[in-house]
């Protein structure tokens, strides 16, 4: 059984990398959001470990590291470390200073790992795998649509593993994409080898899962209640170890949880196997705690003791575990049973306090790991109010919105509106408005639903992060920021905001009913706002990637083109020419060149030039390509968008209505849609499209209805927003004309649809 060996004290932030050293032997490596890493060496007695080396040279946090074998060039190995600074750095472990750097990355390296032959493979926010051999980067591996979390190398066969924030996993064999392997629910964390065969992923579905190499997964391991973060594989090549956001390291033997080990952190982020079978692992309170299964190398009983007082001391709150009354909660009588399986926990009411234990199944106990906290103004009949800034709330939550910034508090009463408790989250702390509904959700999720508009989930006792702890960064959603601005046609109340936008509306006056000053909506909707300085930031990098310079621009051609998405710039033909060529950049890399359009087609002088008879053909093409299902959906988003603008002027106009069964169908291919604010975007674009009141043909009225009884169906949103701009009255028209009789029937069967949700 694993029991407390060290506790590794000297970071002075979060402890986001563990690897296990090769020299000196039994050295520990650890990384931190304190911008260094550091080289642990044993003591003499065997059990402690000291810093023997500080490794500086990052600006930002370091959050990955792998240790290169041995070789004839470095016969004591080398220790690389990726960093929130977008760099690598190589060290020898006699010296502080890097060695060499390796850059190219874009975004965080989230992820290293070391092969044969000097090989290294690191795993980026920028959605990519890079593959470096002779500190050059040899191959760049493009297929994720989102951060890559988790890198891995099978020696055998040079494979190569990449599990990404899109909850996938591929593998590669030369730069091409070999095998993809579906299965987790949410963002892929971490990746470790069983063999030539057989790999482990983790992810932030609370599972671990273990895969052959032909993509089937053979076994689903449950036990954490929380994200995992980390899996590490035992010196026998046979059991494993894996870490996550419920506090705990769990030891796996057999396929089966064998020991759960608590521990006095919310979050741990790494685990590693040293190679005499201790496990070392790294936590959010800048500490990397060892454990060994070998007495000789355990701490002294006094020390253990301490150890056991401090898990028991830490203070959970009632926010963390979910809603519950203390009146409801079992005595300490239940402690006298023993529990159903190792890391089984219980909350147990003594007095008016409530402590939280854990079943260990080696020990045949249950330990205390910590006291439940609801802070003052409590009854005897609840937990209490959580004091936050001076006031009371029914709940702190406590939550990590991005990597390399400390955890924030959230708080929230019952008594108000989640969508405001979310607003007002978002302006004190300066967040993108696109976490908006992803907070008000995460609110509504774990408060038990108490003051929500609409049914919440259960609350399931468990400790959420809504941004996945570690900054659940989606490069290509993030990037695209349009402010708040109009009416919301969709709600009517003005709360909601989707992912990545706040969509804005430039309606001109009309008749109206009295009871809403939001439909019906008679006026196209537009999406005007934008962050021109990061779109153009985003162009400039996104230019020195695009390969062999085909598609590369001079930097002074980029400049008048970001111009272009002023409305009253004046466009010069061949830079409009030009942001066509853009539109030929890879699909990973376009999001900046469709965003580029959709403002620049404001203008009337460009959309007229983009919608000439001799021009429209491509430009829909492009469109078209960019909303597919295979394309990212930060290019479905901003593809549909530039197509709702084009119905600002009448060119544009004519030109999507004339290839509207185009149009439509790619369209309705994205149903359903990867994301909110894809889903909005095709709602306005259908709204667009049936505002037309020459829509007179027989097809296009066909192909309207079948748009709208799509996302009818699908939504139930959308069967209000259907009676809200008074669609009844239309289909009451429709589904009495004599031809086409497909209009007729699709006609009668939305307004049954309509009237019976």
């Amino acid at each position: 059984m694993y029991k407390f060996r060290a506790a590794l004290v000297g970071h002075a932030s979060d402890v986001r990398a563990v690897a296990a050293g090769i020299c000196p032997q039994g050295s520990i490596i650890t990384c931190s959001r304190d911008e260094t890493a550091r080289i642990w060496t044993p003591d003499s007695d065997g059990v402690g470990f000291t810093t023997t080396q500080t490794l500086r040279g990052h600006t930002r946090y370091v959050v990955s590291t792998c240790v290169m074998p041995p070789g004839d060039e470095f016969p004591d190995g080398l220790i690389l470390t990726g960093s929130n600074d977008g760099n690598i750095h190589v060290y020898s472990h006699k010296s502080s200073e890097p060695l060499f750097k390796l850059t190219g990355h874009t975004g965080t390296v989230a992820a290293l790992a070391a092969g044969k032959f000097g090989t290294i493979v690191s795993g980026s926010w920028d959605c990519s795998a890079r593959v470096w051999l002779g500190q050059k980067c040899v191959l760049t591996l493009s297929g994720h649509a989102a951060a890559v979390w988790a890198v891995a190398i099978l020696p055998g066969s040079g494979l190569v593993i990449t599990g990404s924030a899109d909850k996938t996993i591929l593998a590669w064999k030369t730069g091409k994409v070999i095998q993809k392997f579906t299965g987790h629910e949410d963002c892929v964390r971490g990746l470790a080898l069983l063999s030539e065969e057989e790999f482990l992923s983790c992810g932030n579905d609370a599972t671990i899962r273990r895969w052959n190499i032909n993509g089937t997964c053979v076994q689903t391991l449950y036990g954490h209640s929380n994200f995992v973060y980390s899996v590490a594989v035992l010196p026998n090549g046979v059991d494993l170890v894996s870490a996550g956001e419920d506090r705990t390291v769990r030891v796996w033997r057999g396929g089966q949880l064998d020991q759960t080990i608590n521990l006095p952190a919310q979050s741990v982020w790494a685990v590693a196997c040293l190679q005499n079978g201790d496990i070392a692992a790294g936590t959010s309170d800048g500490v990397c705690r060892v454990f060994s299964a070998a007495p000789e190398r355990q701490a002294p009983p006094d020390i253990q003791e301490v150890y056991e007082q401090e898990v028991a001391g830490t203070q959970l709150s009632k926010a963390e575990l979910g809603g519950y009354k203390v009146a409801d909660l079992p005595g300490k009588e239940v402690l006298l049973a023993p529990g159903r399986r190792d890391g089984q926990t219980v909350m147990v009411r003594d007095g008016t306090n409530v402590t939280c234990h854990s079943w260990s199944a080696s020990e045949q106990l249950w330990k205390k790991v910590g006291d439940v906290v609801g802070a003052s103004g409590g009854s005897t009949e609840t937990s209490g109010k959580v004091l936050h800034d001076g006031k009371e709330y029914d709940y702190v939550f406590t939550v990590d919105i991005q990597e390399g910034a400390p955890p924030l508090k959230l708080p929230y009463n019952t008594s108000e509106d989640p969508w405001q408790a979310a607003q007002r989250f978002i302006h004190k702390h300066e967040l993108s408005q696109q976490f908006l509904d992803t907070v008000a959700n995460f609110i509504i999720k774990n408060s038990g639903g108490a003051g929500a508009a609409a049914k919440p989930p259960q609350p399931s006792g468990e400790y959420y992060d809504p941004f996945t702890g570690a900054g659940r960064y989606v490069p290509a959603a993030g990037e695209h920021h349009v402010g708040a601005g109009g009416a919301d046609p969709f709600t009517g109340s003005g709360r909601y905001v989707p992912p990545g936008t706040a969509m804005d509306t430039t309606p001109a006056p009309a008749a109206a009913p009295p009871a809403s000053r939001y439909f019906p909506q008679n006026d196209f909707v537009y999406f005007d706002k934008g962050n021109v300085e990061g779109m153009a930031t985003k162009l400039r990098e996104f230019n020195q990637r695009t390969g062999d310079g085909c598609h590369r621009l001079e930097e002074t051609v980029l400049q008048e083109l970001t111009k272009l998405a002023e409305p009253t710039a004046s466009p010069a033909p061949h830079h409009l020419a030009m942001l066509l060529r853009l539109l030929d950049w890879p699909k990973e890399l376009a999001f900046p060149a469709i965003d580029l359009l959709r403002l620049a087609v404001r203008n009337p002088e460009t959309c007229q030039y983009f919608c000439a008879e001799e021009r429209r053909p491509a430009l829909l093409a492009a469109l078209q390509r960019f909303a597919q299902p295979d394309s990212p959906p930060a290019n479905q988003m901003l593809a549909l968008r530039a197509t709702c603008n084009l119905f600002r002027h009448a060119s544009g106009e004519r030109a999507v209505m004339a290839a509207r069964e185009d149009v439509s169908a790619a369209a309705l291919a994205l149903f359903p849609a990867a994301s909110r604010a894809v889903e909005v975007a095709l709602a306005t674009l259908l709204l667009n499209s049936g505002r037309q009141p020459q829509l007179t043909d027989g097809e296009a009225q066909f192909r309207a209805l079948v748009g709208f009884g799509t996302l009818a169906a699908a939504a139930r949103d959308m069967t209000a927003l259907a009676r809200s701009l008074e669609v009844e009255s239309v289909l009451e028209r429709l589904k009495n004309v004599p031809e086409p009789e497909k209009v007729a029937a699709c006609a009668r069967q939305l307004e049954q649809l309509v009237r019976s949700s």
